[in-house]
């Protein structure tokens, strides 16, 4: 049986409804968790027949409500969980084609990722139809395999948001799974607004066709402080990763706010150079079982 479950926090209605009718008709269950958002009230009326709800009373991060809506499938007997961003929109098709895959039945298989079409970065478009083998994804159209889930221990929930999905799939990869990228299977996702400053860019050494998308304050402290555990954790020569990371604070004066944005970031930066893997329970829990 496969489910589908879907974390909100704050979601424009009419985007999720989409999210919701398009793919609530091709699972068994879909279940929608959301972070404490001020429109519940509205989020409560898109639950119906198939689809559930499970409220959380404030924003506990990405990783603790995946969990408990990958828990909730779990006692429901569900084998399979595709999990959405509250903003992405499915293809009509998307879980017959990721099904129909010769790797769905492989035992091995941790993840099959339907590829993301942003319209918001159309610079970048992948024209890729090939099957990619141990790449990492992108929470969002992500076909998890539950046990490989329960195996890996879940999401880390320190995380909070930023990296959670990667940490997720170097976790997987390590314990001997293996992560597909389906880049034949499509979606609509948006990795956030895109900022285009050509001069600026020019200014700051930054590649002409750069990604760039602009992210809140508040998220900027996780992408550094969780990019520099990331590196601490998995990286060969986490040196070299922390240096490039640090690299791209330039970026962050291409976005709106860019001081307090920059603030929040060395901040991040500084937290994650406090991070001990030794001292971290999860973590090594995970280690353990390698």
């Amino acid at each position: 049986m496969v489910g589908a479950l879907i974390v909100s926090f704050n979601p424009n209605i009419a985007t999720l409804k989409l999210n919701v009718k398009s793919i609530a008709r091709q699972v068994d269950n879909l279940v929608i968790v959301d972070n404490g958002s001020k429109n519940i009230a509205e989020i409560n009326k898109i639950v119906t027949n198939n689809v559930d709800l499970i409220k959380l009373e404030s924003n506990k991060g990405i990783a603790f409500a995946l969990n408990r809506g990958m828990e909730y499938l779990e006692k429901e007997g569900f084998l399979w969980v595709l999990t959405l961003d509250q903003d992405s929109i499915v293809p009509d098709n998307l879980i017959k084609s990721l099904t129909e895959q010769k790797e769905f039945y492989k035992s091995d298989t941790a993840i099959l990722s339907a590829k993301f079409v942003d319209d918001n970065q159309i610079d970048h478009i992948d024209n890729s139809t090939d099957t990619v083998i141990d790449s990492l994804t992108i929470t969002a159209g992500s076909l998890t395999n539950i046990s490989a889930w329960r195996t890996a221990g879940g999401f880390d929930e320190w995380l909070f948001i930023d990296t959670v999905d990667h940490d997720f799939n170097y976790r997987l990869l390590g314990l001997g799974y293996k992560v597909f990228k389906i880049n034949s299977v499509e979606f609509r996702h948006s990795l956030g607004e895109a900022v285009n400053r050509p001069t600026l860019k020019k200014l700051l050494l930054i590649k002409k066709n750069a990604q760039a998308a602009d992210h809140s304050t508040f998220r900027q402290y996780y992408i550094y402080r969780n990019g520099v555990v990331l590196a601490k954790r998995y990286a060969k020569n986490p040196q070299y990763k922390i240096l490039k990371l640090i690299a791209t604070l330039r970026v962050l004066l291409l976005f709106k706010n860019p001081l307090s944005k920059m603030k929040a970031a060395f901040h991040g930066l500084k937290d994650g150079f406090k991070y001990s893997e030794k001292e971290d329970h999860f973590f090594q829990v995970y280690k353990n079982k390698l």
